[in-house]
């Protein structure tokens, strides 16, 4: 059960950035340019832990290269 929460949650950060970068070019198209970076945020331990610590690789492997 906590591997599927934690793969919903990082499929959630990877659409969140996503979206991101088609604002980005939406809005370089338009002419007005985003000042400064985009913060993304989330609050999920297991995703930050897994993004941090290379120990939980082989556990997230294939949702990793998935998205």
């Amino acid at each position: 059960m906590a591997y599927l929460i934690l793969e919903a949650e990082f499929t959630g950060l990877m659409e969140g950035n996503r979206e991101v970068i088609w604002l980005w070019g939406l809005f370089s198209e338009l002419e007005r340019l985003i000042q400064g970076p985009v913060l993304l945020m989330g609050d999920n331990k297991g995703v930050i832990d897994t993004v941090y610590n290379p120990k939980y690789y082989n556990c997230t492997k294939y949702t990793l290269l998935k998205y």
